[in-house]
C-alpha cells in the first residue's frame, strides 16, 4: 500500500496563474518507492460552452469482447 500526501494544492487559480503540484508518495512504513502518476487540471469555466462529461475511473475494467463458439 502506498501513502499518498499533497505537500502543496490549492483548488483555485486565477487566470494565467502558474501551479505547481507537490506530491510526496511512500510505503507503509515511510521508505522510498517507485511509482508513477497521471494528473490533470480542470477549467470549470469551459462548462459555459460544453459540460463536461469526462469519466474517469480509476479502477480498470476487465469486460472482454472475445467471444467464444463451440462446434460439436
Amino acid at each position: 500500500m502506498l501513502d499518498i500526501t499533497f505537500e502543496t494544492f490549492r483548488n483555485k487559480l486565477q487566470p494565467g496563474e502558474n501551479e505547481e503540484w507537490r506530491i510526496k508518495i511512500a510505503g507503509k512504513n515511510g521508505d522510498k518507492v517507485a511509482a508513477e502518476m497521471v494528473a490533470t487540471l480542470y477549467d470549470a469555466s469551459l462548462d459555459a460552452f460544453a459540460k463536461n462529461n469526462w469519466n474517469f475511473n480509476i479502477y480498470e475494467s476487465y469486460n472482454s469482447n472475445f467471444k467464444m463458439e463451440f462446434r460439436w
